[in-house]
């Protein structure tokens, strides 16, 4: 409490001694928004709420002390700071999907009685996102999450689900045949998986993370697994792209698929090229124990 106080302080001081300059704003969201990424809440909350100090109308940084509230499970804050924020930046997409986010988070909290409620704001404000930016990723993969987890009174649905994603992959080859892929592979649809991953990698056969997919799909099915092998190689010579997991996860797959051959020597030399890129990964620890 010490340290929190003093750093807001801190930050107030430094924001009447110094006041922005219209050129200066940028740079010190800027700056705010690094301290959030390196998880340092404390800073960050503090950075940011100097910056409404000087404009209380920065969307941004009500969005991002939400963030913070959201991470810190201050639930009702992070409500009212992303509410501020879509009130004032109507048209950002990312916004109502942190909002979204806020209102599950209460949703899932909430009595008996208000959980409904909850849960329709949820739902309003990922459809708002949506509607807003339909080519967003993020935007359609919160709304399908939710279709996929909230009950028909509350407007889910797999249904819904699944259709949001059929109709997102009109638009958007790749996106949406990851996101109707997820969909088939929690619902251990194996061959619907292997389908709809193939039938993109026919039009993208060098996409990272169609391949990243493909080689999941094997390493848990154990079906198909030559094929999933030579997709996970084939994916450490790319470069991973956004929203998907990055080469130690390849390596993780590929480990899976080899113990499943029974090679134990290559799924050991698997785990363990994994481990070397992220030395926490609890899976491969995991994994690597049980050979």
């Amino acid at each position: 409490m010490i340290r929190m106080r003093g750093a807001i302080l801190a930050a107030l001081l430094i924001s009447l001694a110094y006041p922005l300059s219209s050129a200066e704003p940028a740079a010190e969201v800027a700056q705010a928004i690094a301290l959030y990424r390196q998880k340092q809440n404390t800073e960050a909350r503090a950075a940011f709420e100097a910056i409404l100090l000087v404009d209380d109308k920065n969307a941004e940084a009500s969005h991002f002390l939400g963030l913070i509230a959201l991470r810190e499970q201050r639930d009702d804050d992070a409500v009212r700071l992303h509410e501020k924020a879509t009130a004032l930046d109507p048209q950002n997409s990312t916004y109502f999907i942190a909002l979204g986010d806020a209102y599950g988070r209460k949703a899932a909290k909430a009595s008996l009685f208000s959980k409904l409620e909850w849960a329709q704001k949820c739902r309003a404000a990922l459809e708002k996102a949506v509607a807003l930016d339909p080519a967003s990723y993020a935007a359609q993969s919160a709304l399908i999450e939710y279709y996929r987890r909230a009950p028909a009174m509350a407007g889910g649905g797999l249904n819904k689900a699944y259709a949001q994603a059929r109709l997102h992959r009109e638009s958007d080859k790749i996106g949406g045949t990851l996101l109707l892929a997820d969909l088939y592979h929690r619902e251990a649809k194996n061959t619907e998986v292997f389908a709809v991953l193939e039938d993109a990698l026919h039009t993208h056969p060098d996409h990272y993370a169609l391949l990243l997919n493909l080689g999941r799909a094997a390493a848990d099915s154990g079906e198909q697994l030559a094929r999933g092998a030579k997709s996970l190689e084939r994916c450490l010579n790319l470069e991973p792209v956004p929203h998907a997991a990055g080469h130690a996860t390849a390596w993780f797959y590929l480990g899976r698929i080899r113990a499943r051959e029974g090679n134990v020597p290559a799924a050991r030399r698997a785990f363990e090229s994994a481990l070397t890129l992220r030395p926490d990964y609890r899976d491969a620890l995991d994994a690597l124990e049980r050979l």
